[in-house]
């Protein structure tokens, strides 16, 4: 009793997540009196929790965001993780201060929001990391802050920021690939309530912000930025081969289809990249992803934990082609309880994101990839899916592409459509500063932008 109590209450307090409980063979086969185990006191575990905010350190946050010129605000996951997203935008309207999402939290921010910018990191998007690397005074609430989003130039991100850091682990402030002027270890939910109550005793409402913009206006360069370079383009829904579409213009397209408060799901690779920068997310749809594990196999076991989760509702789950291949055994689970899932299996002929690796670093001496290294292959999904009870449908012209997605949301659910996309060429890795994205632009440009730093 003691260590089940004591699993629980570590799996879901303070930093959340898995515990590992090991019931030996014994222990399981043993009969046990219940009625006199010792029970978990949680205050054995006190040091879980951090220290409360201290209202000094709250009025030093909000001091240094109300004199800077270009503040900006990172939301990260760990908002989600604290039940704080109704409190945080509410904190988003009190401040006035533009916003970008992370790898895991983009959906902390509808897209049309005024004050979203867009998505930080190394799989972001131009307007987000222009945000980041321009900013003079940045407060990042519950993020750790990895790699994947300082990209590993790291050296070179936020680099003319004055940093305010909270992750509820105070020893992932004290990194040597971050500079932190400012840490704070509290709970996020904490620190924002807390934020909230200074701000409102100091009379601050949506129209009357806590950030006053300046002569020129910070936000209006945010939102200029947001405009001017998205992700998706008419360029994108040019046909490169026949059959085949592009895997930004099915996110586009996508976005268009789906109506407010639907549940999305990607899996892992070219499913997950594409869908983080490409997608434009409506009022209170939830976008899930396996970010930062990667495991390959997650989508369909990850789909029917978010349907069941969600009392049963629909949930759209975009697949790589691979994958789908990991766990194919899901499908009758789907099948057998009648679950309201949509599956869209990207076709890039194979395991594009180590075709690129290998393509990148190896010369194309291609291994374990598709058809084209020799070794491996896939089944035909279009006799796969009436096997297991799925309507069957595909994706192949960018030019139905909106068309041919509706008549998959419209046919009864669940249902299988596989997208063909063509190949993303470019395998080429640089380890360049978050400001400089491919497709890269010209040096003028960037300078006029005002994000061309002189070194």
């Amino acid at each position: 009793r003691y260590h089940l109590e004591r699993a629980i209450y570590l799996a879901k307090t303070g930093r959340p997540g898995p515990c590992w409980l090991d019931l030996p063979l014994n222990v399981q086969s043993a009969v046990v009196e219940t009625d006199d185990l010792k029970a978990y006191d949680p205050s054995e575990d006190a040091k879980e929790l951090p220290a409360p905010v201290s209202e000094e350190t709250v009025k030093q946050i909000l001091e240094k965001l109300k004199l800077a010129s270009q503040p900006l605000i990172f939301a990260g996951h760990g908002i989600r993780l604290a039940g704080a997203y109704d409190e945080f935008q509410h904190l988003v309207e009190l401040l006035g201060i533009p916003v970008v999402t992370g790898m895991s939290s983009i959906d902390l921010m509808e897209s049309a929001h005024p004050l979203y910018v867009g998505r930080n990191g190394g799989t972001g998007n131009r307007p987000g990391n222009f945000a980041v690397q321009t900013c003079d005074v940045l407060f990042s609430i519950g993020s750790r802050q990895s790699f994947l989003q300082t990209g590993f130039a790291y050296e070179k991100w936020a680099a003319h920021a004055y940093t305010i850091l909270n992750d509820i682990d105070g020893e992932e402030l004290k990194k040597e690939t971050l500079h932190v002027d400012l840490p704070v270890a509290a709970d996020a939910k904490e620190l924002i309530t807390s934020c909230i109550r200074v701000l409102e005793a100091a009379g601050c409402d949506r129209a009357h912000p806590w950030f006053a913009d300046g002569k020129t206006s910070w936000r209006e360069k945010c939102r200029h930025w947001k405009e001017k370079y998205p992700v998706v383009t008419k360029e994108k829904y040019k046909e490169l081969e026949p059959g085949r579409t592009n895997i930004y213009a099915f996110y586009d397209s996508l976005s268009k289809v789906l109506p407010e408060g639907e549940q999305i799901l990607v899996s892992v690779g070219t499913s997950r990249v594409a869908g983080s920068q490409a997608i434009y997310l409506k009022k209170d749809q939830r976008f899930y992803t396996n970010a930062v594990t990667a495991s390959m196999g997650y989508g369909l076991p990850a789909a029917i934990g978010v349907c069941i989760g969600s009392g049963k509702k629909e949930v759209i789950c975009v697949n790589g082609e691979g994958c789908m291949q990991m766990n194919l055994q899901e499908l009758q689970t789907i099948r057998h309880h009648n679950l309201p899932i949509r599956i869209f299996v990207i076709n890039n002929e194979g395991y594009h994101s180590i075709r690129q690796t290998q393509t990148a670093y190896f010369g194309g001496h291609l291994v374990g990839v598709g058809e084209e290294s020799g070794d491996l292959s896939f089944p035909d999904l279009s006799r796969l899916a009436p096997a297991y009870g799925f309507t069957y449908k595909e994706c192949r012209n960018s030019a139905t592409l909106e068309e041919d997605l509706r008549m998959v949301m419209e046919a009864p659910a669940p249902v299988i459509c596989q997208v063909f996309v063509s190949k993303l060429q470019d395998g080429t890795m640089v380890s360049a500063s978050l400001e400089d994205m491919y497709p890269f632009l010209s040096r003028e440009e960037m300078e006029e932008e005002g994000v061309l730093w002189k070194e």
